[in-house]
């Protein structure tokens, strides 16, 4: 049974969430980070010109990411699904790569929509460039299964690098596994052990278990 929040609170919250642009907007012009030809409609919503700042920006699809997240979980509030995905879509194209990395988590999981592997590394992919660690790694998966995109191990190698580089333990234990099986680099226990032994201190039980059957 859903839980229902007492009186009126559910509503508040939606029309401050729905007031976030409005907000924004006005926000924008007064600090001279905006237009004032923003185009506003009646239901909250503003639509800003091509030239509105990178700054605010970023700020509105963090807020928007922000409100998903709260819709998704039910976090304070009842869980919405569809309306959560809504808006994380909004937030991840403002370009939050937080939003577009949890928007491919739920096209990859069915979670408030329809399991679509290739609109997940779509998602991955974006949020990949903007140097989402768990998204780059998420992406090499899809590359070394061959899951929404065409199987490229070399390339689920190089995502599994570049994850490492910004010490991914996800990414360094992948790697090690590249190296240790020679998937998409050339077979190397001696890296396959480096990467392993840089995962398990960062606490990954699966690189320290792999690393005990190297000593074995």
């Amino acid at each position: 049974m859903n839980e229902t929040i007492p009186g009126s609170k559910r509503l508040q919250l939606k029309e401050t969430w729905r007031g976030w642009d409005d907000y924004m907007g006005v926000e924008a012009v007064r600090k001279g980070r905006g237009s004032r030809n923003m185009s506003f409609a009646s239901n909250g919503s503003w639509s800003a010109p091509p030239e509105y700042s990178r700054v605010l920006r970023k700020e509105l699809g963090q807020k928007r990411g922000e409100v998903g997240r709260m819709l998704l979980r039910g976090d304070g509030v009842q869980a919405d699904s569809e309306e959560g995905i809504l808006w994380l879509r909004r937030a991840a194209a403002d370009g939050n790569a937080d939003a577009q990395y949890e928007l491919a988590k739920c096209h990859e999981e069915g979670k408030g929509v329809d399991v679509d592997l290739h609109s997940a590394a779509i998602w991955y992919q974006e949020a990949s460039n903007h140097g989402h660690g768990k998204a780059i790694c998420a992406l090499g998966y899809c590359y070394a299964k061959g899951e929404g995109v065409e199987q490229d191990q070399e390339m689920a190698a190089k995502l599994f690098l570049r994850a490492a580089q910004l010490k991914m333990p996800e990414g360094q234990y992948n790697l090690g596994v590249c190296y240790a099986r020679g998937r998409g680099v050339k077979k190397d226990m001696g890296r396959a052990e480096e990467m392993y032994t840089k995962a398990s201190m960062n606490g990954h039980k699966a690189a320290t278990s792999n690393l005990g059957l190297i000593y074995e």
